[in-house]
């Protein structure tokens, strides 16, 4: 009798993730996370989450970060993990689809801290660190006072973000709906809020003409200040459907005063992190 292998995404502290063909017999699955297993389900989708149930108690490294639909954590897990579909009775592999989603979901490896009972995580690298501060005059400005290395490094970085947003809203769009909340929280993990707003903004500025972005969007843009120039046009999201990118400007708009919102909450309560009940 033919054994029956898995088609999963595994998960390592610290590095990315990557497919893995295994064995669908509990030793393996016990293989694969170091020991005994534990299923969790934190996703709609129909995929299992397959963790070592004593990873945290065993001092394993800690891994990702699990968020809830306002992207705020309320767990973390502990040594290597693996995705695995779910079936009617029995773990199933991945489809290509679900193979593709979690593995850019997890792309990123997560590093820990904990500060005054609050559990505080960043990606591996830190790629915030490379995400300087919006430089808002033009370049003739920058040069007449001496700003161009910040005007510079401010342009590269919106470049970026430009990039990453219209790769975000490309990624959570299944043909028929954009998952808002997942590509907004893709993007304002890597770069500032006020660099997502001004990229969003400059779009619908130069795009107040396209009947797809809506009035409560483009009385928005206009509150924030743009300078001109032809450089800016680069940044525009032209390579993204003008609705999608509407969808998405009002998940930021929803998403940033929430955060805010929680973190200031946080600040005022002592609370022990989740994972160490």
């Amino acid at each position: 009798m033919e054994k029956k292998t898995l088609s999963v995404l595994i998960v390592e502290p610290q590095k990315k993730p990557y497919a893995k063909e295994i064995g669908g017999d509990l030793k393996s699955l016990q293989r694969e996370v170091g020991g005994y297993i534990q299923a969790v389900y934190p996703f709609r989708e129909p995929v299992v989450l397959i963790c070592d149930e004593e990873g945290k108690l065993s001092g394993k490294a800690l891994n990702r970060a699990l968020r809830d639909e306002e992207g705020q954590i309320y767990d973390v897990v502990a040594g290597t993990f693996l995705i695995a579909g779910l079936g009617e009775e029995n773990f199933i592999s991945l489809t290509p689809e679900q193979m593709e989603h979690f593995m850019q979901y997890f792309q990123t490896p997560e590093q820990f801290r904990i500060t005054n009972s609050k559990i505080l995580v960043s990606p591996m690298g830190d790629e915030r660190s490379e995400d300087p501060p919006v430089y808002r005059y033009a370049a003739d400005y920058a040069m007449e006072h001496g700003e161009i290395r910040e005007y510079n490094l401010s342009y590269r970085a919106n470049e970026k973000c430009k990039k990453a947003i219209q790769q975000a809203i490309s990624r959570h769009y299944d043909g028929s709906r954009l998952r808002v909340d997942e590509a907004v929280k893709e993007v304002l993990g890597k770069f500032r809020e006020d660099r997502v707003q001004y990229i969003l903004a400059n779009t619908v500025q130069r795009k107040s003409w396209d009947g797809r972005i809506s009035p409560e969007s483009k009385a928005w843009a206009q509150t924030m200040s743009i300078p001109n120039g032809n450089r800016n046009a680069y940044l525009s999201l032209d390579d993204v459907n003008p609705g999608l990118m509407d969808s998405f400007l009002k998940g930021v708009r929803e998403s940033i005063p929430k955060k805010k919102k929680h973190e200031k909450t946080a600040e005022k309560k002592e609370r022990k992190p989740s994972y160490e009940r």
